[in-house]
């Protein structure tokens, strides 16, 4: 494509030292909050409780929580070819840590805390180059 004249290379630059640092983590929290998640693992639950031969008694206290503002990306499991949705929180951070992320490419809230610069300044200064190609 680059033979064809659809884009060009630039070098490689660093990353601007007042570019901003963000952690965007996925928050299994938020999907437990859904009906649907909560009907699934009542039904695990159940089924776990009857295969060791105790009574079933779901605990009905639901406690109210309330989230960040979240996005919805709808993926694809390799193993199961099902679909499922991840719940995606984006975190403002002082100083950027170092690269560990999910193997989704996101950080989380307790194991994986890697942080992304900011580029949308960078982004936009081209931008106007980009429409021009299409």
């Amino acid at each position: 494509m680059y033979d064809c004249g659809f884009f060009q290379l630039d070098p490689v630059t660093l990353v601007p030292e007042v570019c901003k640092e963000y952690k965007f983590k996925r928050n299994q929290g938020i999907a437990k909050r859904f009906i649907g998640d909560h009907k699934r693992r009542l039904k695990r639950h159940q089924k776990r409780a009857i295969a060791r031969g105790e009574e079933f008694k779901p605990n009905v206290n639901i406690k109210v929580k309330e989230f960040e503002q979240f996005h919805c990306i709808l993926i694809s499991s390799n193993s199961k070819q099902q679909e499922f949705i991840l719940h995606i929180q984006r975190e403002n951070v002082e100083i950027q840590s170092k690269p560990s992320f999910s193997s989704y490419g996101f950080a989380t809230n307790e194991r994986f805390s890697g942080t992304v610069p900011d580029l949308s300044s960078l982004i936009d200064d081209i931008y106007p180059f980009i429409l021009l190609l299409f």
